[in-house]
């Protein structure tokens, strides 16, 4: 078994471990959370670019219309 998958940096309890040797030795950082974020927000916040903005006029909003499925050449 390889070391890393034991003690306080196991995958299963590294989030609240991390925080707690931070805040141990005085570099306390607070539970961010992101989990009511939609996409949208999220690559905002990311990316700094709005995914839903028309990319050629910076103006108005795309919306979904319809899917182009490919065609077969056979």
């Amino acid at each position: 078994m390889k070391i890393r998958y034991y003690g306080f940096l196991a995958n299963i309890c590294k989030g609240k471990a991390v925080l707690l040797i931070r805040r141990l030795i005085g570099k306390f950082m607070g539970i961010i959370s992101f989990a009511t974020e939609t996409i949208r927000e999220k690559m905002f916040r990311l990316t700094g670019r709005d995914i839903l903005r028309c990319p050629h006029c910076m103006q108005g909003t795309m919306v979904h219309g319809a899917m182009l499925l490919p065609v077969n050449s056979s």
